[in-house]
């Protein structure tokens, strides 16, 4: 059964990618970053809301998804991201700022667990 997607939820799923892509990373694997997410996600979909009707995330990430179903409009996605929460004098989380998903997957499952710490 799916599992709707609440903050709680989209910090446990958020985690749970980005250490398993860390793990990948760290075993030598030779995909990108955005096709570890992609084969995270297809492994795990079973766990998302609306699978069989909305069979894609937004930007492939728990948290993208879990703004833009706050936003509906999808404007203000870095705004409303679950890490930005724990920092409001942040106008927007970016995920893509000094410690990157994209160049260094490790160092940021490692940034959002010292961001999941302080919830």
């Amino acid at each position: 059964m799916s599992k709707k997607l609440t903050l709680n939820r989209a910090w446990s799923l958020c985690l749970a990618m980005w250490k398993w892509i860390a793990k990948e990373v760290k075993n030598g694997s030779k995909d990108s970053n955005d096709v570890l997410k992609e084969l995270w996600l297809e492994k795990n979909k079973k766990q998302w809301e609306d699978w069989a009707t909305h069979s894609w995330l937004e930007n492939d990430c728990p948290f993208c998804e879990y703004s833009y179903r706050k936003d509906k409009v999808g404007q203000h996605i870095c705004t409303n991201c679950p890490a930005r929460l724990l920092n409001p004098k942040l106008r927007r989380y970016w995920c893509e700022g000094n410690v990157s998903w994209q160049d260094d997957p490790r160092k940021f499952y490692q940034k959002i667990q010292r961001l999941n710490r302080k919830r």
